[in-house]
């Protein structure tokens, strides 16, 4: 992130993206619930609103997603410091395994650990979300008449917002 995007971040926000930025308490109370394991229609429940509506959060509020997202990279890197502990003691028996002469074991658990990440890359702040949106509307709309390059966050912002009010 940039140190641009790091003094955005604490800013406050404009008041026509509040909304979209900021998360209510009806929002957090849902968060902590499907972060839990709840489903949507228990988060719902719980945080006093319609089952629809959650799901609206989670397909696309930014900072709902933001803060979801924030969630599943804390749980995984959580995963990754327990595997990255795993694979030292692992590194240390294949020491010992290779100067004793018995490779297999030690073999088969780099192996199953291989070398891939855990985690695919997620945008963990709500205006990365909107200009996501902006850009698969871009893609959308680029074939089409509508195309004059003119889609601005301003129309990915709206496209939210239809979404979530959508019935």
């Amino acid at each position: 992130m940039t140190a641009s995007r790091a003094t955005k971040r604490h800013q406050t926000p404009p008041a026509n993206l509040r909304d979209l930025v900021e998360l209510a308490p009806a929002q957090l109370i849902a968060l902590d619930l499907l972060d839990s394991g709840a489903t949507h229609a228990e988060a719902a429940k719980a945080c006093g609103k319609d089952r629809v509506t959650v799901t609206r959060w989670v397909s696309h509020h930014p900072a709902f997603i933001a803060e979801l997202n924030r969630r599943k990279i804390e749980r995984v890197r959580e995963h990754e410091r327990a595997v990255a502990e795993l694979t030292r003691a692992a590194v240390a028996t294949v020491g010992k395994a290779v100067a004793d002469g018995d490779v297999r074991a030690a073999v088969d658990w780099l192996r199953l650990v291989g070398l891939a990440p855990l985690l695919p890359a997620l945008p963990t702040e709500p205006e990365d979300i909107i200009e996501r949106e902006r850009e698969g509307l871009v893609s959308m709309y680029a074939a089409s008449v509508f195309d004059d390059g003119s889609l601005t966050t301003e129309d990915a912002v709206a496209e939210i917002r239809h979404r979530l009010r959508r019935r």
